[in-house]
């Protein structure tokens, strides 16, 4: 487990193995705007730039998958874009776990960085596990399914020092019918 100091960039933990994370589904490459994986390759090009660590985990639930979603990257990332698609695994082997989380989250410091994109049902459990162990959170929309889970989440984020994001760029779209949000409503919890 690597120190994440301030000196130093983060670790990355990826939790969601799917289309959105690394543009592999389960029948294969996905044919969408999603093809090469949106998180995946902003994570590899922040590692190039220097503003994660060459650490980069990837948690899903399907370990037999890994072999397929390397190459896919390899492919779609590292030969397109130079850029390493390299990144440690969650399960190990090829077995089902539907709990891998855990053990990625385990392997993470204080202080590195965790972007759940899972589906909805699972954000509260996977959070949760990673700001009580003081990762700084993204979370995909919908958060969580109810109120006292999300206040639940800031209250952890705030007794650790952590920080929670939730991602909801669909809802910020201007082209998007009946979106009507400005800057000025956003605000901290």
């Amino acid at each position: 487990m690597a120190d994440s100091s301030a000196n130093s960039p983060p670790s990355s933990l990826l939790i969601g193995t799917g289309e959105y994370t690394t543009g592999w589904t389960g029948k294969g490459a996905s044919d969408s705007d999603k093809g090469a994986g949106v998180v995946g390759l902003v994570f590899f090009d922040l590692r190039s730039r220097g503003k994660v660590s060459e650490r980069i985990c990837m948690a899903g639930t399907n370990g037999s998958k890994f072999p397929d979603i390397r190459q896919h990257l390899k492919e779609k990332i590292e030969d397109f874009y130079g850029l390493s698609t390299a990144f440690e695994n969650f399960p190990k082997g090829e077995v089902r776990n539907y709990e891998a989380y855990k053990d990625a989250v385990q392997s993470m410091s204080p202080g590195d960085v965790a972007v759940i994109f899972t589906p909805d049902d699972t954000h509260y459990q996977i959070a949760k596990a990673c700001l009580e162990r003081g990762l700084h959170v993204m979370l995909t929309k919908p958060a969580v399914k109810t109120l006292k889970e999300h206040i639940d989440l800031v209250d952890i984020a705030a007794k650790k020092w952590g920080s929670l994001t939730i991602g909801s760029a669909q809802a910020i779209r201007s082209n998007l019918p009946g979106c009507k949000i400005s800057n000025s409503e956003f605000r901290r919890v």
